[in-house]
């Protein structure tokens, strides 16, 4: 998602899109660091694509500097350049990889995909409640090896206000780009996985990867303690969904749900 309010969770590769959408609990700090721990889980794929879930536990930090850095989870964000409405800056991300194990009977035969790192850039607009961005990353650790890119908008209210921060929730569309490389680290057959796992070869360029709706909920306790709830709906298009991994083996719906507490210190 663009709004890139960021939880303050780690992301995993099956959830991109209800992880970026969530708003950072506590919200930005006006100067100075921030630092937040906690833990929580979530239910979603197994692997990208997959028609199974799993519940995962997931441990959170966040560390916040002013309003031009933020470390979440697997996701680091800077943004120097500030003009009216408009913001730019960059950012990493850490995507986790893809094994065989993940799931012994739709990945069997296909191998498993490294780990990547992905460096990239984002321009964003915001006004009022609406937001906007549009982001692009290239992996640098050899894992996928490709691009990706996002387009996505939020819509941010506060539901009421507590004794300590307001209750907000925040929900908005999402669509994903990603390159052949990529497209073929995680959706392709080639000829030795083929003969592995009776797939049939399949060789995808570059193209839209999948549109998504994600929304979120934060809800402060007291001054220090968060409550965060986040779902999360993707569906795979373009090359991705043409794969036979997932009109085979697996599903275009891709749904997410996770709740996490997280503490400020």
């Amino acid at each position: 998602m663009l709004s890139r309010i960021i939880l303050a969770a780690a992301t995993t590769l099956a959830a991109p899109t209800a992880y970026a959408q969530a708003p950072a609990p506590g919200g930005p700090p006006a100067s100075g660091w921030s630092v937040g721990l906690g833990a929580g889980a979530i239910v979603s794929p197994d692997f990208r694509g997959s028609s199974s879930t799993r519940v995962r536990p997931i441990p959170a930090l966040t560390i916040r500097h002013g309003r031009d850095f933020a470390l979440s989870g697997l996701e680091a964000s800077y943004t120097p350049l500030r003009s009216g409405p408009w913001t730019a800056g960059a950012q990493a991300r850490f995507r986790f990889g893809q094994r065989e194990s993940d799931n012994s009977v739709a990945l069997r035969g296909l191998g498993g995909v490294s780990p990547s790192v992905e460096l990239g850039g984002f321009v964003g607009y915001g006004r009022g409640p609406v937001t906007l961005k549009a982001s692009v990353a290239q992996d640098v650790a050899s894992g996928h090896g490709g691009q990706v890119a996002a387009l996505a908008a939020a819509y941010t209210v506060a539901l009421r206000r507590t004794s300590a921060e307001p209750v907000l929730f925040s929900a908005g569309p999402s669509v994903t780009w990603a390159s052949g490389k990529f497209n073929r680290s995680y959706y392709g057959v080639d000829a030795g996985q083929s003969v592995r796992s009776g797939l049939a070869p399949y060789r995808p360029g570059s193209g839209l990867e999948s549109v998504g709706l994600s929304a979120s909920l934060i809800a402060p306790l007291s001054r220090r303690v968060t409550f965060v709830a986040i779902a999360g709906y993707d569906r795979l298009a373009g090359k991705a969904a043409d794969s036979p991994r997932v009109r085979e083996r697996g599903a275009r719906d891709q749904p997410t749900i996770g709740a996490f507490l997280t503490y400020r210190l």
